[in-house]
């Protein structure tokens, strides 16, 4: 592979994972006001994605934006890193954006 796609490949790769956290902190403070403040809609409307209805788009949201991201992505610093798992990264990333259906009832 050229030397310039591997580098371009990698960096995007480091913005994946940079974003897939800002979400990953995104989902926790969700989870933190949602538990310890005091609206019970936030809390029931919290609850009903993971445990309502749409159950499986909210595990996948938060499958595919946190777990498979720092899962597939290997060391940048090997020189061989598997591109493979790269791609599978990539359609997971896509996947990620299930959270746009789930807040559709939400609203």
């Amino acid at each position: 592979m050229c030397v310039k796609l591997r580098m371009s490949i990698d960096l995007m790769c480091k913005i994946i994972l940079l974003t897939r956290s800002m979400v990953g902190y995104s989902y926790c403070m969700e989870f933190f006001v949602a538990y310890y403040g005091a609206n019970p809609y936030e809390r029931s409307i919290f609850l009903d994605r993971y445990f309502g209805t749409y159950w499986w788009v909210g595990y996948s949201m938060f499958t595919c934006n946190l777990i498979f991201p720092q899962l597939a992505f290997p060391d940048s610093r090997h020189e061989q890193s598997n591109g493979t798992q790269k791609v599978a990264a990539r359609i997971y990333y896509f996947l990620g954006w299930l959270h746009r259906v789930s807040n559709c009832g939400s609203a």
